[in-house]
């Protein structure tokens, strides 16, 4: 037997690391849970039945039901369902044995009381799964051979593991990124993982450029324009960079273009991923960020004049 007090019909609901906004899993047995416990009470027999049994099987179905209606993530987006719920919380306790008093075990319960418990329960049933009908609820399809749960939870994942070491500010991006694949938001996917490649091409450029002059804008057009124009940089690494303007980037600035499929996305992932691996290969760690040394001490003679 599951225990719904305090339960929450989700797996995970920690805030990403790169992101504001908590993402909640859903426990899909949770809602398994909720509906087994509700069948206890129907299978209550109507003839000599006690205010315990009534106690035995339907306490796990109270829990059930007052974490489901009023504490869980679903409670927010019921509307009707809270008066049904509170009659049959009130006819189970109005019958329910208390635990607390020995003397209310053996109470019985006349068959038409139990069959207005069962009655309670039918109207409940009835409006929540009219409810559960219109919740918000989808399912996200697998992309191509990705793990919705990488997608959605750790999209950094998907790109080398030096990014968060080397380039920490492009990490949000890939993630935010990586969620916008699994909800098919192809163009926005785009977007991120662009500012991503062009954050760690940035870093790139700076460790080849030297004391050369940089233009003023550092657009990912200037940058590998610059790159040519001083010969600086791998060969291999500007091609691929080339490829990622010509065949994707340039297109998606465009408003009337947009990525249409998760094909068309993970060739762009793909070229993505590829250019940055290269970079980040030539790249050193970050240099770690210089804390300010602390406060002189103040002797204690002084604080005591």
């Amino acid at each position: 037997m599951h225990s719904f007090e305090n339960r929450q019909p989700v797996i995970n609901c920690g805030m990403s690391p790169y992101l504001g906004d908590p993402m909640l899993r859903i426990d899909g047995a949770y809602l398994y849970d909720f509906g087994s416990e509700m069948q206890k009470v129907a299978s209550l027999k109507e003839e000599d039945t006690t205010a315990l049994d009534i106690y035995i099987y339907c306490s796990a179905a109270k829990s059930a039901l007052q974490n489901m209606v009023y504490t869980s993530v679903f409670s927010d987006g019921f509307r009707t369902v809270h008066k049904s719920a509170t009659d049959l919380l009130a006819v189970i306790d109005e019958h329910s044995a208390d635990l607390m008093d020995r003397e209310t075990y053996d109470k019985k319960v006349h068959d038409w009381d139990v069959r207005r418990i069962k009655g309670k329960l039918k109207e409940f049933e009835a409006i929540i799964r009219a409810e559960l009908q219109t919740l918000a609820l989808y399912y996200v399809s697998p992309k191509g051979g990705f793990d919705n749960r990488n997608l959605v939870d750790s999209g950094a994942q998907l790109f080398p593991a030096s990014l968060l070491s080397k380039i920490p500010e492009a990490c949000q991006d890939v993630t935010t990124g990586a969620r916008c694949m699994a909800f098919e938001l192809w163009t926005a996917m785009a977007f991120h993982f662009h500012r991503a490649n062009e954050a760690v091409l940035r870093r790139y450029y700076a460790s080849v450029i030297g004391t050369a002059k940089q233009p003023k804008n550092l657009t990912m057009g200037t940058v590998l324009s610059s790159m040519e124009q001083h010969n600086v940089g791998d060969v291999n690494i500007r091609a691929a960079l080339k490829n990622i303007v010509v065949f994707h980037r340039n297109p998606i600035a465009h408003p009337d273009h947009h990525i249409a499929s998760s094909e068309e996305a993970i060739s762009l992932y793909a070229s993505v991923r590829a250019a940055m691996g290269f970079m980040l290969e030539h790249l050193p760690e970050s240099a770690p960020i210089a804390l300010a040394a602390p406060p002189p001490s103040i002797p204690a003679a002084t604080l005591a004049t």
